[in-house]
């Protein structure tokens, strides 16, 4: 799907204003909604294979988890 969006600029003092359209903001719309989708099904599956899986692998992704947090 091709979609053309448009913004209207105009000067106000000294900051440009941007107006959305109405385009614009059902596209935002849809892709803020799609990718909360894609998370809760992300979390989703994650709890669903920390539920069944070995302690091996429960071991690995605690120890990856660790890892990622001392990161950030």
């Amino acid at each position: 799907m091709l979609v053309i969006l448009t913004l209207t600029i105009t000067q106000q003092g000294e900051k440009p204003m941007v107006y959305q359209d109405e385009t614009i903001q059902e596209v935002q719309s849809k892709n803020k909604a799609k990718a909360f989708e894609e998370k809760k099904e992300m979390r989703k599956e994650c709890a669903d294979f920390v539920k069944d899986c070995s302690t091996f692998h429960l071991q690995e992704i605690h120890s990856e988890i660790r890892r990622l947090k001392k990161k950030y």
